[in-house]
């Protein structure tokens, strides 16, 4: 997608873009209501982060990123093609991003225009 493209451009000395934001996320998949996604600056690619509960429209509406679920825990059990991330929210499930990282708030650097 050539807005995942942009942003990873616009942060070349970065690993990883981290967006929070509605906004941002609105911008980059049109999928406000996500939790969050990260762009992989080297590589171009993305992963959206999704509460269980809107995983599968959020795989439905987008098809620019890799489309995690994030839950608490595994109860009920997982769908057939369903990927899922158990962890309390997304820091813990982001936790393992190694390098550097550009967010819009939490997560690295903060790289919000509002800074």
């Amino acid at each position: 997608m050539d807005k995942l493209r942009r942003i990873a451009g616009a942060f070349k000395d970065y690993d990883y873009v981290v967006l929070t934001k509605p906004g941002n996320l609105a911008y980059a998949v049109g999928f406000p209501d996500a939790l969050a996604l990260v762009v992989d600056v080297r590589t171009g690619g993305a992963t959206l982060y999704a509460s269980r509960l809107d995983y599968w429209r959020a795989s439905a509406m987008v098809k620019a990123a890799r489309v995690v679920a994030i839950a608490g825990s595994e109860i009920p059990p997982r769908m057939p093609g369903e990927e899922l991330v158990v962890a309390k929210d997304v820091k813990e499930a982001l936790k393992g991003l190694g390098g550097r990282i550009a967010s819009d708030g939490g997560f690295g650097e903060d790289a919000s225009p509002n800074s």
